[in-house]
């Protein structure tokens, strides 16, 4: 399977003023920023009748201005390992549906996935926005239920990019469906994943699984068939093909992560034969070089930083990249040396506006994944 670079996926910025001014910036706000992010979920969740009336404006702020900056960035040219997302939204119906006068929520996702005005998908892009704990519009639908028909438009028009992405809990929306059982929400889902194998719409179906969206397996249509049959019954042979392939890529994948987590360069050498390993992400949002990087394996970093340098600027599910994890390990100066001499960039924003030096002084996160690693290495 092949994929192609095109544009930066996790609201990623380059800041080109100068990295001092920002860095001074960013560490004279930590303590602001440490009680916001502390209290950014439930204010997320509590906004209520204030998302009505915010309108257009996203949940924050702050995260308005990083999907301007996100526009911005790929006007110039910024690179990522998403094609190109007119391929991967549905055009929205022709006509808004009704969705009942009780509901503030489903009247602020309409607006924010712009729902109210306009028709176009690449409207419903433009407005793409993240807020501080990594959730978009369709993960604040999934947390509702709604009526007939509404769920669904606004799945399809959110499509592959929106149903993939991860909060900070590392949640998809339809895992925030299920876990609230929210079993119509969770139907909706799995009924769009496999219309697109039953449209033989492989490069959605192939985002998917790059992005790490393992629930893709577990989809089934109105009759109770999952998505191998649907393809099959279909007769999209392409889509049946892919399918297939994305079995032994998941597999592969796993290779990588165990390979990385022992420390075996040779294995990880023999595994990234198949580059999309390279660039897949696993049910965290990470790609390889993420994983190699908190583990301070540094001839897996070396190895795969400079096979495919391009990763060095992919965020994981809160938009932060290698550089921002080599910044709280132990071993920063020689971890860190290792991704800057390959390319990373020290101005690159996350999700949060937090710069890689931000977690130099603030560990607390990345500690904690690293806890998160070694208690599920103990139970292996």
């Amino acid at each position: 399977m092949d994929v192609t670079f095109t544009e930066n996926e996790e609201g990623e910025t380059q800041n080109q003023d100068g990295e001092d001014g920002d860095q001074q910036r960013d560490e004279e706000g930590e303590d602001e920023y440490a009680e916001e992010d502390v209290n950014a979920g439930k204010e997320d969740v509590n906004a209520g009748e204030e998302d009505v009336h915010a309108g257009e404006e996203d949940v924050h702020t702050e995260d308005v201005n990083a999907g301007e900056e996100d526009e911005l960035s790929r006007e110039n040219g910024d690179t990522e390992f998403i094609a190109d997302d007119a391929k991967y939204s549905n055009k929205l119906a022709a006509s808004r549906p009704n969705s009942g006068s009780g509901s503030s929520t489903r009247s602020s996702i309409a607006k924010q996935t712009a729902f109210n005005d306009s028709n176009s998908s690449a409207s419903l892009r433009k407005r793409h926005v993240r807020d501080r704990m990594g959730r978009n519009a369709l993960h604040l639908a999934a947390e509702k239920p709604h009526d007939p028909g509404v769920f669904e438009q606004l799945v399809r028009a959110a499509g592959p990019k929106m149903l993939a992405e991860r909060d900070a809990s590392y949640r998809t929306p339809r895992d925030i469906a299920r876990s609230l059982q929210h079993h119509d929400n969770v139907k909706e889902i799995d009924f769009y994943v496999c219309s697109l194998a039953a449209e033989d719409k492989v490069d959605e179906l192939r985002y998917l699984v790059l992005q790490g969206y393992t629930d893709l397996f577990d989809a089934e249509d109105a009759d109770g068939d999952d998505i191998f049959a649907v393809a099959d019954k279909n007769q999209r042979k392409k889509a049946a093909v892919m399918l297939q392939e994305a079995s032994v890529y998941e597999e592969r994948r796993e290779w990588m992560n165990r390979a990385i987590t022992v420390g075996s360069l040779p294995h990880v050498q023999y595994i990234a034969d198949a580059p999309d390993v390279i660039i897949g992400r696993d049910t965290k949002g990470r790609l390889p070089i993420h994983l190699a990087t908190l583990l301070e394996r540094k001839d897996i970093m070396n190895f795969l930083a400079n096979k495919a340098p391009v990763t060095l600027s992919v965020g994981d599910n809160l938009g932060r990249t290698p550089l921002h994890y080599a910044m709280a390990v132990e071993g920063v100066e020689e971890v860190a040396k290792i991704l800057i001499q390959a390319g990373a960039k020290r101005t690159i924003k996350d999700l949060r506006g937090k710069m890689p030096s931000f977690y130099f002084m603030k560990r607390d996160e990345i500690i904690q994944m690293m806890n998160e690693l070694y208690e599920q290495e103990k139970k292996q």
